[in-house]
């Protein structure tokens, strides 16, 4: 709280709302909208609890974190300094010092970013395989989680050639990419569910009318 500069946050909507709508296209398609792999472990949650409610409240916390986070970054780096680092949280907590003997705890938010890294990895991963496995026809998804694994691993690689490359592509071409999987086919599906549920569902009240008129 020291380090918070108010005016950091000046001026406010400068160029208009033109230049926040963009960005909120890219916060929206990351990381947001890919909350749909989160689809493939809502069977394995319990019956009795509703996966909407979990669903919107995760996005709620998580949404509420990384706004508290921004500004944070934002009122302790100013807004140029925010844009050119990479990792803004990184460097907003190098500057956290309690004395002499609290400091340099910016190893926790590297820490941090390894095990979110981690998981993430771990849930595209589990996700691929169950959506191959589905396609396919495959009674165990485990039998296929370590080649897919590999070639993960191997993409991540080659496909590209430097840090920079990747947040290029990320900021200008990856929203509009992956839009369609994250938003459209999954919204279609959902549709397609539900109606499949609802006739289902009216079928057997059907079958009984039938069968009572007889």
């Amino acid at each position: 709280i020291p380090f918070f500069e108010l005016k950091n946050l000046k001026p406010f909507l400068y160029d208009g709302i033109k230049p926040v709508l963009g960005a909120s296209l890219e916060v929206f398609s990351f990381p947001f909208a890919e909350t749909v792999l989160f689809v493939c472990i809502l069977e394995h949650l319990r019956k009795n609890g509703s996966p909407y409610k979990t669903y919107y409240v995760s996005m709620l916390i998580g949404g509420a974190i990384l706004l508290i986070i921004s500004v944070r970054s934002i009122l302790v780096l100013g807004f140029p300094m925010w844009q050119m680092q990479n990792f803004a949280s990184y460097a907003a907590t190098r500057l956290i010092r309690i004395g002499d003997f609290f400091q340099r705890i910016e190893a926790s938010v590297a820490i941090v970013f390894i095990i979110s890294g981690y998981t993430k990895a771990t849930i595209c991963l589990f996700s691929a395989c169950k959506g191959i496995a589905s396609i396919f026809n495959i009674k165990e998804y485990k039998h296929i989680a370590a080649p897919i694994g590999i070639l993960m691993t191997q993409l991540s690689i080659i496909v590209y050639d430097n840090g920079a490359e990747l947040a290029e592509w990320a900021a200008t071409i990856y929203p509009y990419f992956a839009f369609p999987f994250q938003v459209i086919i999954p919204l279609i599906i959902w549709i397609i569910a539900e109606i499949k549920i609802r006739m289902q569902k009216a079928s057997p009240s059907q079958s009984v009318e039938e069968k009572s008129v007889s």
